[in-house]
């Protein structure tokens, strides 16, 4: 490697390249490309790892009640944002420096350069809460909350659902379900559903793993028409007493499935009724509620699917946030994390707000007058 550096440097036509000006615009749009997506892969990474880390606890889209897999998600696109936030600044300050420093070394830059309102707002948390008796010692950062409310709007705008950041389960909606037609019953699909849940696949993927079937150009079928919730589910459900007293009954629609995961539904299912009708066999005259298998989170759990490395849309909210933090005219402002562009945003999203708000109340008071 030496050599070729060596051998670089003596090269008159490359030093003529390196000081145009072509390379030198080059050279200043790299300072923010590359932290914009730098932070756009840490924010990636970190969902994966969400993802990941709710599989190991077992939690997926199935997972009930919902608030769960709702809260995690919304917790982990917080800590990506700030991620995508931090990782622009560091891969900034190496470009621009021309060289790696120790993470330790800036993190502890960072927080010598934390904003002064740190402190403020601390105070007087503390002291509200010390008028209320309780010796609670809490450090609040208002800068960070703001990059965590960028990252979270943009993250919706984009989008992306909370929830679905949890591993996806095959006997529940999945991850990535988004367009769907009714359900004629139990029945399975006809020619012309078929053929609209072919057109939903190819726009949409499959509603579990999120593929498109793009690799698979000799298959004629690529997506089946998949019940959801599936007709065992279903049947188990509306068997339930209190559903049969008041005559409520699960309603279906069809989702696109790709062939791969449709075949994995099919065994589960397979497997947990097996399970059941060995419960039924087994002569005991009662039979606990909790040792007949529950169709519905049989898919979810251990056996989940982990789709921590496809890419979507919502994704590039880490761009959003990273770009946000490097495109500056000043350097120095960038160093800080530029607390003051985020005050700004802050300002700018509340004055919106209110905006709104007052044309509702405006526009209400308009009504009952008439």
């Amino acid at each position: 490697l030496m050599t070729v550096f060596e051998t670089m440097r003596s090269n008159d036509s490359l030093q003529d390249f390196l000081r145009s000006p072509s390379f030198q615009k080059f050279e200043q749009q790299s300072e923010l490309i590359i932290p914009t997506v730098c932070g756009t892969v840490a924010f990636g990474t970190t969902l994966a790892l969400s993802t990941f880390a709710q599989l190991q606890l077992h939690v997926s889209t199935g997972t009930r009640p919902q608030l769960i897999p709702w809260s995690i998600g919304f917790l982990s696109v917080g800590l990506a944002s700030l991620a995508s936030h931090y990782t622009a600044i560091y891969s900034r300050e190496c470009i621009v420096e021309g060289r790696i420093q120790p993470l330790e070394k800036f993190t502890q830059a960072l927080r010598q350069k934390r904003n002064h309102e740190t402190q403020y707002y601390s105070e007087r948390v503390n002291k509200l809460l010390s008028n209320r008796n309780l010796d609670y010692d809490i450090q609040v950062n208002p800068h960070s909350l703001r990059i965590c409310c960028v990252g979270l709007i943009a993250f919706k705008l984009f989008g992306g659902r909370f929830w679905g950041i949890a591993p996806s389960s095959y006997t529940q909606l999945g991850s990535f379900a988004r367009l769907s037609i009714p359900a004629s019953g139990s029945s399975y699909a006809s020619s012309l559903q078929r053929k609209s849940i072919e057109q939903i696949g190819r726009l949409s993927g499959c509603h579990t793993c999120g593929s498109r079937m793009l690799l698979s150009m000799g298959k004629s079928v690529k997506f089946h028409a998949d019940h959801m919730p599936p007709n065992a589910v279903v049947k188990q459900m509306n068997d339930r007493w209190f559903r049969k007293m008041m005559g409520i009954t699960v309603k279906q629609r069809f989702f696109p499935q790709c062939i791969k995961c449709s075949g994995i539904q099919g065994g589960i299912l397979a497997s947990a009724t097996n399970g059941i009708r060995n419960s039924l066999k087994s002569g005991s005259k009662f039979i606990r509620a909790d040792k007949i298998p529950n169709l519905a989170r049989a898919g979810g759990g251990k056996a989940a699917y982990f789709h921590g490395f496809r890419f979507r849309a919502s994704h590039l909210a880490g761009a959003v946030v990273a770009g946000n933090t490097v495109y500056s005219i000043s350097p120095i402002e960038v160093q800080r994390g530029q607390p003051q562009k985020s005050k700004d945003i802050e300002s700018a999203i509340e004055g919106a707000a209110f905006d709104a708000l007052e044309n509702i109340i405006e526009t209400m008071q308009r009504i009952s007058r008439k």
